[in-house]
């Protein structure tokens, strides 16, 4: 805290006695509720006692307080242990909703607020959350005092922090730092390891907020950009049969339009994402992914964000190499860098 880093302890209720990986699916806590309180609740009761700012909430069922719902969209587990029970009145942060522990829920990031929570933390489009909470304070499904309220949280903690003596950097100091760390860090795993990577438009598919800076730096550097169209297929004509000429209809509308690529996609895959054969593959986030790929150009960035992306473009237009290393073994990728 001397050093202007908030301390965040984690993963309430305790995840330590468990063993089901929360990244992989949804664990499941069978003790009962004093048994948690006489162990796994103990740190986060002395976090509180002692003041700790914010705590992180995990994925984790507890069957006792609310079977089969992951504790970070849980009223009783969020509001009600953490809140009500243990008294705190920190800041309470999500664990990541990336993981497959709360993938398939609908709406994370809107129940985790109408929880108690305050930071939605790492959702695979954040964009897309953005707009299901805006959505759900219009539909009065999230009330917009609940919402006011978890800002404040964040705002009061940054303020508060800022007056802890912390030193701050100048700003805009860490564009500059990141802009380096990208270009040092992003790694070719398969392709030329110099010159132009694509040639005419490229086209990036992936999260929006990926695309989007994608986008911004390809522009900034004068990458030419191509599009994509959905097709349908003609609409069936008509042979005088009724009967047929309906049956025909009904099978046109249900068809899905066929997606076109005007350009070379460029694939930015973030957890979970599944890889494609072709194009531009990208693991924006851990690089297992590029080992499931026979694509021709295999690059990992480790981020989505805009230095992540100016890297990337740099490397795809032949402006700069690709000098990083994969830090781990992947099985299925030619080499572990340039």
């Amino acid at each position: 805290r001397g050093a202007g880093v908030v301390p965040v302890v984690k993963h309430f209720p305790g995840h330590g006695s468990l063993t089901t990986d929360s990244h992989v699916a949804l664990p499941v806590q069978t003790r009962t509720v004093p048994q948690l309180e006489r162990v796994d609740l103990r740190p986060f009761e002395a976090a509180v006692e002692a003041g700790l700012p914010a705590v992180m909430v995990g994925h984790i069922a507890v069957r006792a307080v609310d079977p089969g719902v992951p504790a970070t969209l849980s009223r009783p587990v969020v509001h009600g242990m953490l809140r009500e029970r243990l008294g705190f009145a920190g800041l309470v942060v999500s664990d990541a909703l990336e993981m497959a522990a709360v993938r398939g829920s609908r709406a994370p990031a809107v129940r985790f607020l109408a929880a108690g929570g305050d930071v939605v933390l790492m959702p695979s489009d954040p964009a897309a959350a953005r707009a299901s909470i805006i959505r759900a304070v219009r539909e009065g499904r999230l009330p917009r005092r609940r919402l006011e309220r978890a800002a404040t949280r964040m705002v009061a903690l940054l303020e508060h922090q800022q007056g802890t003596g912390g030193r701050d950097a100048a700003p805009g100091s860490a564009a500059g730092v990141a802009r380096e760390l990208s270009a040092r860090a992003i790694t070719s795993v398969a392709g030329p390891c110099e010159g132009a990577l694509v040639g005419g438009p490229v086209v990036p598919l992936g999260s929006s907020t990926a695309a989007a800076a994608f986008r911004a730096a390809a522009s900034r550097a004068g990458m030419s950009l191509g599009s994509v169209r959905y097709v349908k297929p003609p609409k069936p004509e008509r042979t005088g049969n009724r009967r047929k000429d309906r049956r025909r209809l009904r099978a046109w509308r249900r068809t899905e339009p066929r997606r076109v690529v005007d350009g070379t996609p460029v694939h930015l895959l973030g957890p979970g994402d599944r890889a494609p054969a072709g194009g531009v593959v990208v693991a924006t986030d851990r690089p297992w992914v590029l080992g499931t790929s026979t694509a021709r150009v295999r690059i990992a960035t480790y981020g989505s964000t805009p230095a992540a992306m100016t890297a990337l473009v740099d490397v795809l237009a032949g402006r700069a190499t690709a000098p990083g290393r994969l830090p781990v073994q992947v099985s299925g990728v030619e080499r572990r860098g340039c």
